[in-house]
């Protein structure tokens, strides 16, 4: 296999792409297919190819041709009404410190925070599931008690919790 993809191209790479080893356990999706497409429109991150019907040269996917095109992974279609090649590229490749950039990975994103909020969100919901009628302040002074008793360190503020639950909601 090592002697195969020692010279690289776009069959080999889908060879590789189908190894076992490449698809790590535990991987978390941090993005999805239309924030992607979104991010290429805005020109946020910059994707490269080969036209289909081109010089056979790598090139960039400009920014505007993306709110058309459709992403079935591991190729691109042209989605359009109008369109006269369905697969306009091949071959396309982002660069990975773009997409790390936009989209981090849960591990470095729960090493940064200074809180587990997915643990605090755990706590949020048991609460409120153990305690119904309960008022929000209390809510999240019951959070507070909590976190502190399992954690045995400072909470996040009242004005912290209740900015987190509202993306929770």
């Amino acid at each position: 296999m090592v002697e195969y993809v020692a010279s690289p191209n776009e069959i080999k790479y889908r060879f590789i792409s189908m190894y076992p080893s490449s698809f790590p356990d535990g991987v978390k999706k941090v993005g999805s297919i239309k924030n992607l497409v979104l991010a290429l429109t805005n020109g946020k991150i910059v994707a490269t190819g080969y036209r289909v019907n081109g010089c056979g040269e790598r090139t960039i996917i400009p920014a505007q041709d993306w709110p058309r095109l459709q992403i079935v992974v591991p190729d691109v279609y042209d989605a359009s009404e109008a369109a006269s090649a369905k697969q306009p590229w091949t071959g396309i490749s982002l660069i990975s410190a773009d997409l790390k950039r936009l989209w981090r990975g849960t591990d470095e994103r729960l090493g940064r925070s200074k809180f587990d909020w997915e643990g605090i969100q755990s706590i949020y919901e048991d609460v409120l599931n153990r305690n119904p009628d309960f008022s929000r302040n209390s809510l999240i002074e019951e959070m507070q008690l909590e976190y502190q008793d399992r954690f045995s360190k400072e909470p996040p503020s009242r004005s912290t919790i209740q900015r987190k639950i509202k993306t929770w909601t």
